[in-house]
C-alpha cells in the first residue's frame, strides 16, 4: 500500500460513500421491518 497524503477532498469522498451505504442500509432495514 502506498502511503499518500489524504486531502480534504479525499476525506469528503470517503464520507459520502459511507453515508450513502449507511442510508441504504437504514432504508432497507426499515423496509424489512414494516
Amino acid at each position: 500500500m502506498a502511503t499518500r497524503k489524504l486531502t480534504v477532498g479525499d476525506l469528503v469522498e470517503e464520507a459520502k460513500k459511507r453515508v450513502v451505504l449507511l442510508f441504504i442500509c437504514v432504508i432497507g432495514l426499515s423496509y424489512l421491518m414494516s
